[in-house]
C-alpha cells in the first residue's frame, strides 16, 4: 500500500483535479436518483462514478495534491453513491419483506455507526482500509450482479460482506 503524505490544508488549493473528480462523483451519484435502475442513463452515471473513484486517489498522490479535505470529499462521494444505490433499489428491498429490511438496517446501520466511530477515534484516514476498498469493489459490482442473478442473492451477499468487513475493521488496531 502506498503511504500518502497529507499536506497542511492552509498551503493547498481545494480546486484540484482529484477533488473535482470526487465532487463529480457526488453529483453523478445524485443523478442516479433521477434514472431508472439498470437503464442506459443509470449505467453511464454509474460508470463515471466508478472511473472517478478509481483515478482520483492516484492522481492526487502523483500530483502531490493529496489532502485531508480530498480524503473527506472522496468518502462523501463514495457514501453518496452507496446511498443513491440503496435508494434506487429500495423498492426491491421492500419487496423482500422483513428479511430485506432487517438485512439493510443491520448491515447498513452497523456500517454507518462503525465508520463514524472509526473516523472519530482513528481519524478520517482510518476509513480507507484495504478491507473497505475490497468491499467497495464488491458493492460497485452489485448492479452488474443484480442484472445477472437478480436482486435478493446479491443484496444479501453485500449485507453479509458489509457486516464481516465492519467486524474486521473494528477489531484491528493498526491503521493503514
Amino acid at each position: 500500500m502506498i503511504e500518502t503524505q497529507i499536506a497542511p490544508e492552509q498551503t493547498r488549493s481545494y480546486l484540484t483535479i482529484p477533488n473535482m473528480l470526487s465532487a463529480s462523483r457526488f453529483l453523478a451519484a445524485i443523478g442516479l436518483l433521477f434514472t431508472v435502475p439498470l437503464s442506459a442513463g443509470f449505467w453511464v452515471l454509474y460508470a463515471w462514478c466508478g472511473l472517478s473513484d478509481v483515478i482520483d486517489g492516484p492522481i492526487a498522490r502523483h500530483s502531490g495534491t493529496a489532502s485531508s479535505f480530498g480524503s473527506m470529499l472522496d468518502t462523501i462521494g463514495d457514501s453518496t453513491l452507496i446511498a443513491a444505490i440503496v435508494i434506487s433499489f429500495f423498492p426491491s428491498i421492500v419487496a423482500m419483506g422483513r428479511g430485506g429490511m432487517i438485512a439493510l438496517l443491520v448491515a447498513g446501520g452497523g456500517r454507518v455507526v462503525a465508520l463514524g466511530f472509526m473516523a472519530r477515534s482513528r481519524g478520517p484516514e482510518a476509513l480507507h482500509t484495504t478491507a473497505a476498498r475490497l468491499l467497495g469493489i464488491f458493492l460497485f459490482a452489485c448492479p452488474v450482479g443484480i442484472a445477472i442473478w437478480g436482486f435478493p442473492p446479491v443484496f444479501l451477499t453485500a449485507c453479509a460482506l458489509a457486516l464481516l468487513t465492519t467486524g474486521y475493521e473494528l477489531t484491528r488496531r493498526e491503521v493503514h
